[in-house]
């Protein structure tokens, strides 16, 4: 146990003031954190403060919510690097989606009858949710109606009519055609109600969770909102709630616009800021402050570490007749930071939409020059897949000098698939380490085979940790469907991957992005940094949003230019022919505010 005023930052972390402020402070707290000012960091942090202090004791622990899996995957990484004796079992941190079914699942007994899910109830099977539409309602919709209304449809509201009330019996109970299927945001809505229709429950989970952090926060739906009202509004719990309205880019999923207003209304927060920006270098820093008028935000003060000078950072403007000469300026331009050093996953290129086609060019001139690149869309939600991560990590820990960081998360996930909780007895222990050894030994011997499938290979190693340990410890598994879709594709990207040969390090190498250059939109860049950003037509075409949503549209550009630490180019070709829709001369007059800003900023 650590004394209070004794306590410093764990690995030799340096925190800023406001950091530390955030750190040691109690009650509610509304952190204003933009890009680059280490919130994952700070909340590692504030989570090792509360425990090494014993101001959160055992048996308490901390719950983190976040809006996205790998965000949550993230600060639960880097919680356990901070804090491992504690993290592993008082840190539990989860999607908002993944703490209702957890709810749900606990507490389904404490719903009314007719509230009640049946125990096997499928999640989100969108497709067997439209027959379900269609089954009570005719097929005189289209697939995308159908889809509107159950996304739309509440489970909170009195339903009026006979075809809405056999359409909640089905999901809810199911029949003899169908299973009971619930979305996403009817779990939450019954883990509202769950919480709203018994008090003692409600008690209890409050007194387990004494300290919460909400991580992207500005992304909160209303649901989401009300969900955490329903959770935490008048209890003692301390709030921590991090965000930064300037890189709220989820409108179309619903994010709540006046969430930072709404919080600190309800939940009497203060409010911090976070000033120093530990990414970008400084002339990139000085772009993002200057977006901060056309943002309509308040110019909060924003620092940069003493190691900068002041004019440190390149911003440039590439411009080509057509996307073939804007690609092979941007190829040589790439060839060149490559050969200064840079690696290739620190650089990104950067679209607004239709990744593939705006990539094409690109990746053929880089090809010519014997660089490698890639849409990333796909690869990038199955890397962030538990099963397909899993899966990974076991190829990689069965090869000789294999790294030793994740090792302890590894063996924690295989000691719970076995269903070990006894992990203070060292015989155990001992006994489960040599059994996990022996697995790895045999992916050893058999990935000696390059003739061996990558369908035997996934599947041999799945076969060891059960679908069934996927399907009950990963919500987005619960679904038999999901689960076999995310191995198929798995197993088709890797395929594609083992054509070009070789050892099978190269293809998992290959697949995991390594030596590749990743292609994706500005939406999967969110929450990621590179040392050199490229965002590829910066232009009305792509920028189209500009006319019916033009804040938006700010808030995209500034989360793309601010993923950027040293080097930021934009690019725009005058003519392009390979877009489904808008091929020819191209303008950039819609959004020649983004050209006025950005040029006093071009060295």
């Amino acid at each position: 146990m650590i004394n209070k005023s004794e306590w410093i930052p764990t690995d030799g972390f340096i925190l800023e003031d406001k950091a530390s402020e955030v750190v040691k402070a109690d009650g509610n707290l509304l952190i204003i954190a933009g890009p680059g000012t280490g919130k994952t960091e700070m909340l590692a942090q504030k989570a090792n403060y509360l425990f090494e202090t014993g101001i959160c004791r055992n048996p308490y622990n901390i719950l983190a919510i976040s809006f996205k899996t790998d965000s949550a995957s993230n600060l639960a990484e880097r919680v356990n690097q901070r804090c491992p004796d504690f993290a592993r079992h008082r840190f539990n941190s989860l999607t908002y989606d993944a703490l209702a079914k957890r709810i749900l699942d606990q507490f389904r007994n404490g719903l009314a009858q007719s509230n009640r899910p049946s125990a096997n109830y499928l999640v989100q099977d969108e497709e067997k949710l439209r027959k379900i539409f269609y089954y009570v309602y005719g097929k005189s919709l289209r697939d995308q109606q159908a889809n509107a209304f159950w996304r739309h449809f509440s489970l909170l509201k009195q339903v009026n009519n006979d075809a809405e009330k056999q359409f909640r019996r089905i999901i809810l109970h199911g029949n003899k055609r169908f299973q009971a299927n619930l979305s996403f945001q009817m779990i939450m809505q019954l883990a509202i109600t769950i919480m709203d229709t018994n008090p003692l429950v409600k008690k209890a989970f409050q007194a387990a969770y004494p300290y919460v952090f909400l991580d992207e926060f500005q992304d909160t739906t209303d649901l989401q909102y009300r969900f955490i009202k329903t959770l935490f509004e008048s209890s003692t719990a301390a709030i921590t709630a991090v965000g930064d309205d300037k890189q709220r880019i989820m409108d179309f999923a619903g994010a709540r616009k006046t969430i930072f207003s709404d919080f600190k209304s309800e939940f009497n927060s203060d409010e911090l800021h976070l000033v120093l920006n530990h990414r970008s270098a400084p002339r990139l820093i000085k772009l993002q402050i200057k977006m901060y008028q056309s943002l309509h935000a308040v110019e909060y003060e924003t620092k940069w570490p003493q190691l900068w000078e002041n004019d440190d950072g390149e911003i440039s403007l590439i411009q080509g007749q057509d996307e073939y000469e804007e690609a092979a300026s941007v190829a040589q331009d790439i060839k060149k930071k490559l050969e200064q050093g840079i690696k290739p996953n620190e650089i990104a290129l950067l679209v607004k939409q239709n990744d593939s086609e705006y990539a094409t060019p690109i990746i053929t001139a880089l090809s010519e020059l014997k660089i490698k690149s890639r849409v990333e869309s796909e690869y990038q939600s199955l890397l962030n897949e538990p099963l397909v991560q899993i899966v990974l990590q076991s190829i990689i820990f069965s090869l000789p000098g294999n790294p030793t960081e994740d090792w302890q998360d590894f063996f924690d996930q295989y000691l719970k698939s076995r269903e070990i909780t006894n992990v203070e007895d060292e015989n155990t222990l001992y006994t489960a380490e040599l059994n996990l050894n022996k697995f790895l030994h045999e992916i050893s011997a058999l990935i000696t085979d390059i003739e061996l499938s990558a369908s035997k290979l996934v599947h041999y190693i799945i076969d060891f940790w059960t679908k069934d340990f996927f399907k009950s410890n990963f919500p987005q598994y619960f679904n038999e469907s999901s689960l076999e879709a995310t191995i198929d594709r798995f197993i088709e990207l890797l395929n594609m991957e083992r054509q070009a040969g070789g050892k099978w390090i190269e293809s998992i190498n290959s697949f995991r992005g390594v030596d590749t250059i990743p292609i994706m939109t500005i939406h999967k860049s969110k929450g990621l940094e590179f040392k050199a950003v490229y965002l590829i037509s910066l232009d009305d075409t792509a920028f189209w949003t500009f006319q019916s949503d033009p804040d938006a549209t700010r808030r995209a550009l500034f989360v793309a230019i601010s993923r950027a630490k040293l080097y930021l180019t934009f690019t725009f070709a005058q003519s392009r022919s390979n877009l489904n829709f808008h091929s020819g001369k191209q303008s950039h007059q819609l959004i020649s505010e983004f050209y006025d800003l950005i040029d006093p900023f071009i060295n």
